[in-house]
């Protein structure tokens, strides 16, 4: 691993909610290296993120899969300080859960424990998971306040998770 600066990686940073998580952690000055393997968004979105933050070389990005532990481990934690990670990288869409189940499990679960292996491996102890409220199931007697009960595959996974 190189000694020098410290960086936050940020899974899925081309979606959504991680550009615009990436844009504002480059203009609070961090080191961002983003992996996404871009199955539900475009790289295009990376040009914007380059044109807004104005600093272009505060952004890594890798384009893979975040449970790929080989390529995480050889490519990102061998290779740069990860002090924090921002996990943004689920499959988010409730219907697909239900028809598609394992897969979700399979990244969801599968992929983000591969993470956190590697992240306790190479000493990196601070994570922020992006979450969902089906976690709370359907709203009946499961509240915030209240016991959890998530109905579909993807709310299970994502209280698996957490």
């Amino acid at each position: 691993m190189e000694q020098g600066p410290e960086y936050v990686l940020v899974t899925g940073g081309i979606g959504f909610i991680g550009s615009h998580t990436v844009v504002e952690l480059v203009a609070e000055g961090e080191n961002v290296i983003i992996v996404d393997a871009l199955w539900n968004t475009n790289v295009k979105c990376l040009e914007r993120i380059n044109e807004i933050t104005k600093k272009p070389e505060a952004i890594t990005f890798l384009e893979m899969d975040f449970g790929d532990r080989d390529q995480m481990e050889e490519k990102v934690f061998k290779k740069y300080k990860v002090k924090s990670v921002i996990h943004f990288a689920g499959f988010k869409a409730v219907g697909e859960s239900v028809d598609k189940p394992l897969m979700y499990y399979h990244n969801n679960v599968g992929r983000t424990v591969i993470l956190l292996q590697l992240m306790e491996k190479y000493d990196c102890n601070s994570i922020i998971f992006s979450s969902s409220c089906t976690v709370f199931g359907d709203g009946g007697t499961n509240d915030e306040n209240g016991a959890l009960g998530p109905i579909s595959p993807y709310g299970r996974t994502k209280y698996m998770v957490e």
